[in-house]
């Protein structure tokens, strides 16, 4: 019996140790499993911070960017509408008018909110609109780049006048034909 009583006390104390070494071994995978988890919330963090600042950098480049291209655009307009003694206007591909200069409403008494997106061939003797003048001027200008003719143009007021006209066409990066400016 105590040949048994010792052999169970034996491996009760090796339970105890082994439990023991259990133990220690969850101990330090815990400890290794929060230090992961820590370092892990502390590198996603430091990846939202970096976004929030490159997204911060972005966005104050973007308004940069913008506000430059408010300024442009005013200068352009201020650039155009200084000039008083030349009709300057853009044209889609088609001939409808895009801008209008105050030399162009001085010159053909249409203002810029009467006229935009109206066809150019208005300025045209009803003539010329019959023969198809209009379009076959875009045509040339489109081939050549550049077309300048002497003709009867029409205000708005029906009158007509003696004009020199400079066509060109206006072409992307790409090479595709944007439009036309007159002048």
């Amino acid at each position: 019996m105590q040949e048994l009583e010792a052999v169970l006390a034996k491996m009760r104390n090796e339970e105890w140790r082994l439990l023991a070494l259990r133990n220690a071994d969850a101990k330090q995978r815990l400890s290794q499993a929060k230090s992961v988890l820590i370092f892990g919330d502390l590198v996603g963090l430091l990846i939202v911070v970096g976004a929030f600042v490159t997204v911060q950098r972005d966005s104050l480049r973007r308004r940069a960017i913008e506000e430059e291209l408010r300024e442009s655009e005013e200068k352009y307009r201020m650039l155009l509408d200084g000039v008083r003694d030349y009709a300057i206007f853009m044209m889609d591909p088609q001939g409808d008018v895009l801008s209008w200069n105050a030399g162009a409403e001085r010159t053909k008494g249409y203002s810029a909110g009467e006229i935009l997106g109206r066809n150019f061939a208005c300025f045209f003797p009803p003539e010329d609109v019959r023969r198809g003048r209009p379009d076959e001027l875009l045509r040339m200008t489109a081939a050549s780049g550049r077309q300048e003719e002497q003709a009867l143009r029409v205000r708005r007021d029906g009158s007509q006048f003696l004009a020199h006209v400079t066509l060109a066409a206006l072409h992307d990066r790409a090479g595709k034909l944007r439009g036309f400016s007159e002048i």
